[in-house]
């Protein structure tokens, strides 16, 4: 059967190398009486995850700092809802959108744009290389903060984890090692697999799925197939009615359904996409699937994470059961 994600719950609610980008400080120390962090950002979901680190470094350098997010809205309130940041506004709003455009120049200019999350003591971009407009209004901001740029996606030659790659540009600010999420341990929960991600080329054929999710439920372990809108369309009709057959199909239009959703699982499965980063995020068992991207790079961060590179249709079976071993023996807190 279909099924849509359940409603928020309460108690899970809201109110490469190291060049092109290099961090650039302007103005006064990092060290106000009255802190305030704000992270520009304009990622994708998986993207947006993999700052997580950054936010907690963040947050374990200065727990008194009230840090906010620029980004995607949904993104924002995912990032709120993980208490990874206190506050979110708009990237895509019109304020915004004239930092991308000049600058007036003059020693007395000031930006005309001038948003509430700017009147910060230290402005983190992501957005821009600190040589452009964005930086132009930056330096015109009347709260004179500390800012500091950074590239968030390295080049496909570079060897560094992208976490690690966020922190070498962001040197300066000393940060500390970043803690890990809790773990999470739901063993009468189901295993939620999500066969689809941003492209199909990244996806393992829907029949490995099908037979971790087969060999899961003969060990009786309950099985829930997640699929997001964009994804519907990749898969054929007579693929979703070979799942649905055996297995319930939950359609998730928002992230912080998706989030309510995995609250609860036993543990998670799929390719490398931003269902998998936030379930590694929120500490649950995490199995990850890489077909063509790089896992030394794009890893899921979380406390209970296990990538595998897989080769598509030749992916053996004893992988895949020495994978779900693993995912088994987290699952139930063994």
């Amino acid at each position: 059967m279909f099924n849509r994600c359940p409603p928020s719950t309460a108690a899970f609610s809201v109110s490469c190398g190291i060049r092109p980008y290099r961090a650039i400080s302007l103005g006064q120390k990092v060290y106000d009486t009255s802190m305030r962090i704000t992270l520009v950002h304009a990622g994708a979901f998986g993207d947006t995850l993999l700052l997580a680190p950054l936010l907690r470094s963040l947050k374990q350098l200065r727990p008194d700092a009230a840090i906010t997010v620029v980004m995607r809205p949904e993104f924002g309130r995912l990032l709120v809802q993980l208490k990874l940041a206190d506050s979110w506004a708009d990237g895509d709003s019109p304020v915004h959108s004239l930092w991308f455009t000049p600058a007036e120049a003059g020693p007395d200019s000031q930006s005309p744009a001038y948003p509430s999350w700017a009147d910060c003591s230290l402005l983190i971009s992501a957005v821009s290389n600190g040589h452009d407009n964005w930086a132009d209004h930056a330096r015109l901001l009347p709260a004179k903060p500390r800012v500091c740029f950074f590239d968030p996606r390295p080049s496909e030659q570079s060897k560094l984890p992208v976490t690690e790659f966020h922190r070498r540009q962001l040197s300066e600010l000393n940060l500390p090692d970043a803690p890990l999420p809790m773990a999470r341990f739901n063993p009468e929960g189901a295993i939620i697999i999500a066969p689809g991600a941003g492209s199909r080329q990244k996806c393992l054929p829907l029949e490995k799925f099908l037979y971790m999710a087969g060999k899961i439920k003969s060990h009786g372990g309950a099985v829930r197939f997640l699929l997001r809108p964009a994804e519907l369309d990749r898969f054929s009709n007579f693929e979703r009615n070979t799942i649905r057959d055996s297995f319930d199909i939950y359609i998730c239009d928002k992230v912080a359904r998706l989030a309510d959703l995995l609250h609860s699982a036993a543990g998670f499965i799929g390719n490398d996409s931003g269902p998998g980063h936030l379930a590694a995020a929120m500490g649950i068992p995490t199995l990850i699937w890489f077909v063509i991207t790089n896992p030394e790079q794009w890893a899921p961060i979380g406390p209970q994470v296990r990538v595998v590179r897989g080769d598509g249709p030749a992916l053996q079976d004893s992988v895949i059961e020495n994978g779900l071993r693993w995912l088994l023996a987290q699952a139930s807190g063994r």
